[in-house]
Parts: C-alpha cells; sequence; structure tokens
C-alpha cells in the first residue's frame, strides 16, 4: 500500500515537471491527480494481453480412485489462464467438451480408465494432466440353475440364470448342443436334453475377463 502510494505521488511529480506548471499543483489537487492515475492504471490492467496469463491447472481430482462396483465417480477441477477445458475419457474414446475453467462432472467407469483434463489458453496454448481410476469390477454370476435337474427323454426343463457386471452372457453345452450367444444378463431357457448333459454358462466382464459355471440335467433312460 505505501509503495502504490510513492507510485502516485512520484506521477504527480513527473506530470508537474513535463508541464512546467508546478505552481498549479497545489495540495488540494493532489487526490485529482491520484485519481487520473488511478483510471490510467485501470485502463492498463484491463487491456493487459491475456498472454501474460499463462494456462495453470491447480486441481483435478476424483472422489475415487478405485471402485469394486459400479457406481458414479466424481471428477472436479479448478484452472486459470484459459477459456477452455475439456476431458477426454480415454476408455470410451469420448471427449466431455467446452466445460468451465473450474467445475465437476460425474462418470461411470466400467473399466479401468485414465480421464485426460485439457486446458487451452487465450493463444491455443495447451497444458494437460491426467488422473486414473482403477475399476476391479468382475463378472458376477447370482445364480444358474435347472427348472427339472432331472427330466425324461423328451422332457423339457428350463435353465435359469442372472448375472452382474457383465458385458455379454454365453449358454453352451448339452446333447443336443446347444450355443446361445449374446444373451440377456438375466433369463430363461428351455431345453430337451436326450442324454446327460452339462451346461455351461459363460460371462464376459467390461474388460474382457471371463468367468463361467457348470450345470448337470440328468435324463433317465427307459
Amino acid at each position: 500500500m505505501k509503495s502504490r502510494f510513492l507510485t502516485k505521488c512520484l506521477y504527480v511529480i513527473i506530470v508537474a515537471a513535463f508541464t512546467g506548471e508546478w505552481q498549479n499543483y497545489a495540495l488540494a489537487d493532489l487526490p485529482m491527480a491520484i485519481q487520473s492515475f488511478d483510471a490510467l492504471q485501470s485502463y492498463n490492467d484491463s487491456t493487459q494481453p491475456l498472454l501474460d496469463y499463462p494456462p495453470v491447472i491447480e486441481t483435478f481430482q476424483a472422489s475415487m480412485t478405485s471402485i469394486s462396483t459400479l457406481q458414479p465417480v466424481r471428477i472436479w477441477w479448478t484452472t486459470r489462464g484459459g477459456p477452455q477445458v475439456d476431458i477426454y475419457d480415454g476408455a470410451l474414446n469420448t471427449t466431455y467438451a467446452n466445460l468451465g475453467i473450474e467445475g465437476f462432472i460425474d462418470v461411470y467407469p466400467k473399466r479401468t480408465t485414465t480421464y485426460t483434463l485439457i486446458l487451452t489458453g487465450a493463444d491455443q496454448q495447451k497444458v494437460t494432466r491426467q488422473l486414473t481410476i482403477t475399476a476391479l469390477i468382475f463378472p458376477q454370476v447370482e445364480y444358474f440353475y435347472s427348472s427339472l435337474p432331472m427330466v425324461e427323454r423328451g422332457q423339457v426343463s428350463e435353465i435359469r440364470w442372472k448375472t452382474s457386471n457383465a458385458s455379454r452372457v454365453d449358454l453352451i453345452g448339452g446333447i443336443p448342443f446347444i450355443d446361445a450367444q449374446n444373451l440377456p444378463f438375466e433369463g430363461i431357457v428351455p431345453v430337451g436334453p436326450t442324454e446327460n448333459s452339462i451346461y455351461t454358462l459363460r460371462v464376459t466382464g467390461f474388460d474382457g475377463q471371463t468367468r463361467q459355471t457348470n450345470l448337470c440335467i440328468h435324463v433317465r433312460q427307459n
């Protein structure tokens, strides 16, 4: 504050020296001269080029960096010196574009994902920062059974299943052989085995992991 006051006074002295009007600058005129200095300083500040303020990412964080179930994760950031913020989702290969210089979004990672914040300055200079959310989400078979574990030849049994954290469900096996692919995550398939048969439910997770389980249907031989 003291240095700014001295600068103002120096401004008054310089103006008076250049104009040669020392006698016209009475002490009573000092506030008006200082006001003139403030107006000039305000104009200089308003016209200061943005190039003097390089883009800076101050924070880029997530509410969780590791998850084991499907759930929303909040990502937030604060930046300065840049008019544009984008966030790139490496798993989905998509970009959340034209975000605010500070804010948050909720994401739903199904597999381990790296998010990249891209801050663009007024001169198109770009700075980036990354964060990774590790998703340890394994496919689960909640149930898998047959309505009739033992049947007569020609009799129909229903195979029922329910899965979670899955991207694909297949059912194979039996006599006669069936190969049912891309089934619903929960469903029913009728089968009519002619001999003792093993059926396999294969569940694929979001990152390609697989889990499988078997059941057997016995056929009485007449």
